[in-house]
């Protein structure tokens, strides 16, 4: 991260020295941080005699050169005139802006995701779909014509500015929406979340789709359904870490989560899972109607279907589904758990790592809802061992 002070200059001197940028690789995105709130930052520190010099107007150029939309192009030339304005002092400059300090953000944080091509690393907060999110959305889908995040692998959601955030609050994000800003990237392998809840939004997934290998969620706050969204929506899930709690709830409540469900999604990656950590006292029953395992996927027809372009924008779900994994055909029909805990790992055969509670394991409690309980005996060996 850094401040306003700095980024002006920092993406004058990336434009007219590539090499700087090249060496970039890691970028945080803090949207509500000092560049929103500090209340110097409507002056300078020092005003500048003039700053528009010619690392100002090439910048100028490398915005018209990176072929976004002509509104998109037009917001990124007015924000940048702005700042400097601003820092010859002039508070009231006559250009027709709307909120011109976030679109200035959105600004420079395009121009420093497409200079450096080298970043690996991505720390990010709330993305609304703004300038910044319609960026990171096209060039997740491949429509710019400049490409950018090429080579990011790893990205990691949470807070990250903790003097304008409540540490002991979880954070709350679209969960699905955000994975949908990074998940076809070519490189992309893990994400990692820290603090989060999650907000609600469309009950809807694409299975098998996201370039992502790895998962890990700490600390969280998330429901069971969002959470089988995730999990399914990877092509190839290598490694697992789900822990709740640690944080308070804003509604006060606790995180509840079926493990059936979770171990249900779970089978989809059994034949290249070898990490599982499932830390979690936070269950609940399954419903006795069966609405946790097929009532809530998504239906892509009739009015959920524009409900769903117009939450996710007009034709990517299509875009996904040509891009979906068949289902094996062994995994159609997973065997029936006599209980209502993740089930057996007997037939992971790349497992080598487990770490997981009894409950996690059994589910919230031992009966089903009959009251009959049920004998439970230990499997036969793994196909592998576990180390």
């Amino acid at each position: 991260m850094t401040d306003s002070e700095r980024l002006y200059p920092l993406i004058k001197h990336f434009v007219c020295d590539s090499s700087s940028a090249d060496a970039v690789g890691e970028v945080a995105l803090a949207r509500f941080g000092p560049l929103m709130k500090d209340p110097k930052f409507r002056r300078p520190n020092q005003t500048e005699t003039n700053p528009i010099d010619d690392g100002h107007l090439a910048v100028e150029e490398y915005i018209k050169h990176i072929c976004l939309p002509n509104d998109t192009t037009d917001t990124m030339l007015k924000s940048w005139a702005w700042e400097a304005n601003r820092r010859m002092g002039n508070m009231t400059p006559q250009i027709q802006l709307r909120d011109p300090a976030r679109n200035y953000f959105n600004t420079t944080a395009i121009l420093l995701l497409s200079l450096c091509k080298n970043i690996s690393t991505l720390y990010i907060g709330t993305i609304f779909y703004d300038l910044l999110g319609q960026y990171l959305r096209m060039v997740n889908y491949g429509e710019t014509p400049v490409p950018a995040l090429q080579k990011l692998q790893h990205v990691h959601i949470g807070a990250l500015m903790a003097a304008h955030e409540p540490p002991e609050d979880f954070y709350s994000f679209y969960l699905g929406a955000t994975l949908r800003l990074f998940h076809r990237l070519p490189s992309m392998t893990t994400i990692s979340m820290d603090g989060v809840c999650d907000n609600m939004e469309p009950e809807f997934y694409i299975e098998r789709v996201a370039n992502m290998k790895k998962m890990y969620i700490t600390r969280s706050d998330i429901r069971t359904f969002p959470l089988d969204q995730m999990i399914r929506f990877p092509k190839a899930l290598e490694e697992f870490t789900l822990t709740t709690g640690g944080l308070f709830s804003r509604h006060g409540s606790k995180p509840c989560i079926i493990s059936r469900t979770l171990g249900k999604a779970l089978r989809q990656h059994r034949h290249t899972l070898k990490t599982l950590n499932l830390s979690s006292e936070d269950l609940a029953w399954p419903a006795p109607w069966g609405v946790d395992d097929d009532g809530l996927s998504g239906k892509i027809q009739g009015e959920s279907y524009e409900a769903l372009r117009e939450f996710y924008g007009p034709n990517y779900i299509q875009k996904d589904l040509e891009i979906q994994d068949p289902q094996p055909k062994e995994d159609d029909d997973p065997p029936d758990q006599p209980l209502n805990g993740i089930g057996s790992l007997h037939d992971f055969p790349q497992l080598t790592y487990l770490s997981l509670s009894l409950q996690m394991l059994f589910g919230f409690g031992c009966e089903l809802y009959d009251g009959a309980s049920h004998e439970m005996q230990v499997g036969p060996k793994p196909q592998k061992s576990l180390v």
